[in-house]
């Protein structure tokens, strides 16, 4: 390979209507590129933060 790219999109809740998984899968056809996903096997589930106005009002 020459050059190689890896473009990296994640499915589910944060992925805007399909648009960062269909533009992946969009590219792969119209570059007839090699594609591979990858099946994470437990889903880590961070704490959330507090926002910034939240902290800004001394809570």
């Amino acid at each position: 390979m020459r050059d190689p790219w890896m473009v990296a999109a994640f499915e589910g809740w944060n992925d805007a209507a399909d648009a960062a998984s269909g533009t992946v899968d969009h590219l792969i056809e119209e570059w007839e590129a090699a594609a591979d996903r990858a099946r994470p096997r437990r889903v880590l589930q961070l704490p959330r933060t507090p926002s910034a106005g939240a902290h800004d009002r001394g809570r």
